[in-house]
């Protein structure tokens, strides 16, 4: 008989658990099927995001930051040199992504999707991170993160 070594039991739960989360977020209702709005905070960057979104407007000191929040999804973004790069997450699925022509990863767990980009201009960094009071979306995170567009100091 033989046992599986702790790598095969890691390989194991790692896989099993990505494939029962995307069966999930397949099954998932797109719960944001109605309008979509467009946010550009600071003429620095535009995103779209479902229009139920409300900005919380949080006063900020050294970055562009800012909150949108409703009854199922919390919206936070912060562009800056001390932007998160979500360590807090440690066990989160992270996959590489290309937004608007900078390379980023995207980090899901149970009922967060999160975006970094550790480099916009020079120490300039991104995050942005979805919070679901429920499951999370992925379609929705997705949408949001693609819609992603930098303005650079020279267009301003």
């Amino acid at each position: 008989m033989s046992y599986l070594n702790k790598s095969q039991i890691n390989k194991f739960f790692t896989i099993t658990f990505f494939v029962l989360f995307m069966a999930s977020a397949r099954s998932a209702t797109l719960f944001f099927d109605g309008d979509w709005s467009k946010s550009c905070p600071n003429n620095r960057f535009c995103f779209e995001h479902p229009q139920t979104l409300i900005d919380s407007k949080l006063p900020v000191i050294d970055s562009i930051a800012g909150e949108y929040r409703d009854e199922q999804m919390q919206l936070i973004y912060d562009m800056g040199w001390y932007a998160s790069q979500f360590d807090e997450l440690p066990d989160a699925l992270i996959e590489p992504i290309i937004i608007d022509g900078k390379q980023g990863e995207i980090l899901i767990t149970d009922n967060v999707m999160a975006l970094r980009i550790p480099q916009i201009d020079g120490k300039i960094r991104f995050s942005m991170m979805l919070t679901f009071t429920d499951k999370v979306n992925v379609k929705v995170g997705r949408r949001i993160f693609i819609s992603l567009k930098f303005i650079s100091n020279s267009n301003l």
